[in-house]
């Protein structure tokens, strides 16, 4: 069997909302009272940068962005929960790049082979394929599963990947790794937050007529 070829780029997809002040951004309307959009990211963890970011209304759900996500052979994905959608997944897969998803608990596969010698944290490791009728046919293929327990407090998280080779420990470290995402989230709202609250109202509305149709160009 020819060894697994891995590059070096490691992201992180995962989204976050921004709140957008409904009286300025009319187009960014999803409830009555509310507006905001959704900032679908690729975020390369090594460069700490977003690769692309795709912009929706608030009420897309996260896996809708998938397809729009550019994919490279041999490079790692990180996926939260709400990125368990087995069609796009194998899309991923077809391209040749690997995937590390968090699942949900009631996922449910058909063992076919496992490991009995674990590392300490590591509950459990098997690779099969999926049960349910529908996620079978979106997913044909195998996938690996594997439960990691936290040291600290004993929460137990569920991943999904198709590295079937990789340790359990860089399993685990890629989807630590996600958290870098979040922080650049954080940054990004705190940034926006006075552009975009509404007692800037007047502030936001000058610099927003003078700068349409760039959302960003403040």
């Amino acid at each position: 069997m020819e060894p697994t070829v891995y590059n070096d780029v490691r992201s992180a997809i995962y989204s976050t909302t921004i709140d957008l002040c409904l009286p300025v951004f009319e187009w960014a309307r999803f409830r009555k009272h509310k507006g905001g959009i959704k900032l679908h990211t690729l975020y390369d963890i090594e460069a700490e940068v977003p690769a692309f970011v795709h912009v929706t209304p608030s009420n897309i759900h996260d896996s809708k962005a998938m397809p729009e996500t550019p994919y490279e052979s041999g490079a790692h994905y990180i996926f939260d929960c709400g990125y368990n959608d087995f069609s796009n997944l194998h899309t991923t897969n077809r391209i040749g790049a690997f995937f590390v998803v968090r699942t949900k608990t009631n996922i449910r596969i058909k063992p076919k082979t496992w490991k009995r010698r674990l590392p300490e944290g590591v509950v459990s490791d098997a690779i099969g394929c999926l049960t349910a009728y529908k996620s079978s046919k979106d997913y044909p293929g195998e996938f690996r599963k594997l439960i990691v327990e936290n040291p600290e407090d004993g929460t137990q998280y569920i991943f999904l990947t198709n590295n079937l080779d990789a340790s359990a420990e860089l399993i685990s470290s890629l989807y630590r790794n996600r958290w870098s995402v979040e922080l650049f989230f954080k940054r990004i709202k705190q940034h926006l937050s006075d552009l975009f609250d509404k007692s800037n109202f007047k502030n936001v509305k000058d610099r927003y007529d003078s700068s349409k149709p760039n959302l960003f160009n403040f």
